[in-house]
């Protein structure tokens, strides 16, 4: 970014400021600039970055320095705006005051030499750096008021152009920011926020792949990746560098080391090795092939438009990867303006809202205040929502295939003449009144699991993942379920009504009918809040209490509208009240079929339970299960078990506050036995 800046006494200077990969090309030595910090570049790699930042900024170190003794990092040298008009300065100049004896050194003619200068200046660039400190670069140079006009000139055009602005714009920038005299550097350490380590490291855990894209140097970078934890102490670290050889090569070499195994993998790379991999199709293909076998990656010193590209093509990428059939997802996640092409490019945008402006979170899906909310809004939310669009499809469709199935049983007794089981009126508000709650309920509240279950233990969060809350076999399997409740729910109404019963032939259709759809509405509403919903909670049970009691309304209500005008097989006055309303037979039928499904259900989980923990239970069929493995909603299960006992559930909840708890007490048993010992 540069300025242009007019001096009261008519000076024209251009400041710049950027990352060093930014400002070396546009200085006036910038082939020396570019040896002397690749030199310092290889000086700092070849020491071990320090891996963890809190302990560079103790308060402690900084109280012992003297409040006479300037600091080196920011030692003043003077600049050219003290010269008279239209004189400029080429090598550094120094204030000419009383210099104490312990700083002479400073005086070195040494320091004159801008070869000299470079080299002092990337290596405290590169020292900073590895403390985990952010740099700029600040650069500057005078122009005389002929040279300003002219580009003046160009900038108004580019500015105003009505084609090609953006670029236009860049070319006139370009023009001016060339040929700039170094001024200095400067570091700023800017701390990880709250909770940023153990976010990660719970994200991590859920089998979710962290890359860091940055605009910072390699260094700090890779100082700030183990400082959230994205790189661990036993990570393999791999670099990607196209100043030290063929990227093929490197590609290679790096597939090999993966294929061998590896604890936990990451791969660094740098701006403009990425815009060099973005060039070549066949080392493009082979990049992205290998990156999405690591852990993590790292990529510094990358631009806006680089960090957009990369997350779009990988987002492209995911879906070929291996033939995978699970469609993979991007989520971003900034909070400055430099993020907003990236986070518009994911699949999920997220903003973090506070020092840095708004500009992300306007333009995210997401907004949150600050980057340990991300843990609660993807393990906890994302799951519970996952799961709630799982369960509302899946019971959507039962419901509707065990309600009809018995209309189309009942279409051999009629000679398929198309004579509906249900009365009409009844039939149309079936989905609206009678059946909605129960799956609008569970799309809504329903908690597989508490909150503090899916913090403490993140694995949890693969079930979506790994599609095991709605899939082809899962859906198969409720459609097959709706078919047979269907079946026993006409066969038990027929038989135990419409056949055994002589009595019941007087009746007629609408009371058949109105007994199948009684079993159909109250089995539905029963097995969905009671079997299914495991968060039972206020607005849970009053739904099924007022659905229940709501159909028995509706029956009253129809007699009460049939009274009047009775017509047809269905409009039979007072039938309800007076006719199988007031027949023990009727409601000997209702309650053994509903007693008879719900027999059924505890049955089928029971033999399905049995099967799981024999290791018996190959459903689907590439699930094949061992012995005390977790398969499909068995892992649901147990956790909703463990969570019932009062200690694992206190447990849970200190795990969720803070996951270095079994390590913290397993110190304190360790001194207490101790202490015993003693």
């Amino acid at each position: 970014m540069s300025i242009v800046v007019r001096f009261p006494d008519g000076r024209v200077s251009v400041i710049c400021k950027g990352a060093d990969s930014a400002i070396l090309p546009r200085l006036k030595m910038s082939q020396i600039a570019k040896q002397k910090a690749s030199v310092s570049r290889d000086r700092s790699t070849s020491r071990r970055p320090n891996v963890d930042r809190s302990k560079s900024f103790e308060f402690g170190r900084l109280s012992r320095r003297s409040e006479d003794k300037p600091r080196l990092s920011i030692a003043t040298r003077g600049v050219s705006i003290d010269l008279p008009r239209g004189q400029y300065l080429s090598t550094p100049v120094h204030y000419q005051q009383p210099v104490p004896e312990h700083l002479a050194f400073l005086e070195d003619p040494a320091l004159l030499d801008d070869s000299e200068t470079f080299a002092k200046c990337f290596k405290h660039l590169d020292d900073f750096a590895t403390e985990g400190l952010r740099t700029l670069l600040f650069a500057q140079k005078f122009i005389t008021e002929q040279e300003y006009q002219a580009w003046k000139k160009t900038w108004d055009e580019a500015t105003t152009s009505l084609s090609d602005r953006q670029q236009r714009i860049e070319d006139a920038g370009d023009m001016i920011e060339q040929s700039f005299d170094l001024v200095g550097a400067t570091a700023i350490e800017d701390k990880l926020q709250k909770g940023v380590p153990e976010t990660i490291e719970r994200l991590r855990k859920a089998n979710i792949k962290i890359w860091m894209l940055t605009g910072d140097k390699r260094e700090t970078a890779i100082n700030i990746a183990h400082s959230a934890r994205i790189c661990r102490p036993g990570s393999d670290l791999y670099i990607l560098d196209i100043s030290k050889g063929s990227l093929d090569s490197q590609l290679i070499a790096l597939q090999e080391d993966l294929s061998t195994g590896s604890v936990h993998s990451v791969v660094v790379i740098d701006g403009q090795t990425l815009a060099a991999v973005e060039k070549s199709p066949e080392l493009s293909a082979t990049f992205f092939k290998v990156m999405l076998q690591v852990n993590s990656v790292i990529c510094c010193r990358a631009s806006p438009a680089q960090k957009a590209l990369l997350v779009s093509t990988v987002r492209s990428r995911l879906k070929k990867y291996h033939g995978r059939k699970r469609r993979g997802l991007t989520l971003a996640i900034g909070d400055g303006a430099n993020d907003l092409a990236m986070i518009s490019a994911s699949h999920v945008g997220i903003g973090i809202s506070g020092k840095e402006g708004l500009q992300a979170a306007r333009v995210a899906d997401y907004a949150i205040a600050q980057f340990r909310f991300l843990q609660r809004m993807l393990l906890v939310h994302g799951r519970w929502n996952y799961v709630r669009t799982a369960k509302f499809i899946l019971y959507t469709f039962w419901k509707e295939m065990f309600f009809y199935l018995p209309t189309a049983q009942y279409q051999r007794y009629t000679g398929y003449s198309g004579t509906s089981l249900y009365e009409a009126t009844s039939l149309t508000v079936f989905n609206t009144l009678f059946t909605s709650l129960c799956v609008i309920c569970m799309g809504i509240w329903e908690q597989d699991l508490s909150a503090e279950t899916l913090l403490a233990v993140p694995e949890l969060y693969v079930y979506g993942q790994r599609n095991q809350g709605l899939n082809i076999w899962k859906f198969g399997r409720w459609m097959l379920l709706g078919a047979i409740e269907g079946v026993v729910c006409w066969y038990g109404v027929w038989a135990g009504y419409g056949w055994i019963t002589p009595a019941a032939r007087d009746q007629g259709l609408y009371a058949l009918g109105t007994l199948a759809f009684s079993v159909g509405v109250l089995w539905i509403n029963w097995k969905l809040f009671i079997f299914e919903t495991h968060y039972k909670s206020t607005i849970v049970m009053a739904s099924f209490f007022i659905t229940t009691v709501g159909w028995f309304a509706w029956l009253c209500f129809l007699d009460a509208a049939f009274a009047g005008r009775p017509s047809g097989p269905y409009a039979i006055r007072n039938s309800f009240t007076e006719a199988f309303g007031a027949d023990a037979v009727w409601w000997a039928t209702l309650f053994i079929v509903l007693g008879l499904l719900g027999l059924f259900e505890i049955v089928l989980k029971c033999v399905k339970r049995l099967l799981l923990i024999a290791g018996l239970w190959d459903w689907p069929p590439w699930g094949k299960s061992r012995r005390g493995e977790n398969i499909e909603e068995w892992d649901v299960e147990l956790w909703q078990e463990l969570e019932q006992d009062p200690a694992l559930r206190e447990r849970l909840k200190r795990l969720a506050r803070d996951e270095q708890v079994e390590e913290e007490d397993e110190f304190e048993n360790g001194i207490e036995e101790g202490i015993r010992g003693r």
